[in-house]
């Protein structure tokens, strides 16, 4: 009785793995950063950077918005009133933009993504 506990636990533990691994072997699972460009591209979502206004300017995406993380609640509704409006934040880190995603899902915004770094995001950028 205890050998077939065992073997059970370990096949399901096998298939457990299995399904974890095989997006990744087929190529399917795509990451953060590459993810938020496609939200760019396909559905021409607004990138918003929430660094602060000295890092923004040391370099940015282009056509990006430096809506900064201690302000954006306050300036959101301002810039982009339309909740539903595709958002893709980034930061330098992946941080402060998550923190960001928090407070723009409570503001009631439903299109709104997490891209990571800038650097990351830089280091998949398509080309034009």
């Amino acid at each position: 009785m205890k050998a077939n506990y065992t073997a059970f636990i370990f096949i399901g533990s096998m298939l457990l793995l299995a399904l974890l691994f095989i997006p990744n072997i087929f190529g399917q699972q795509k990451n953060r950063a590459e993810t938020a460009w496609d939200w760019v591209l396909k559905n021409k979502a607004v990138l918003i950077d929430v660094r602060t206004p000295e890092e923004f300017k040391s370099g940015h995406l282009d056509n990006a918005v430096n809506l900064p993380l201690d302000r954006i609640a306050d300036m959101i509704k301002t810039s982009y009133p339309d909740t539903s409006t595709p958002i893709v934040l980034y930061c330098r880190s992946g941080n402060r933009s998550q923190q960001a995603y928090g407070i723009l899902k409570s503001l009631g915004y439903t299109q709104i993504f997490n891209g990571g770094g800038y650097q990351e995001l830089l280091s998949v950028k398509p080309a034009k």
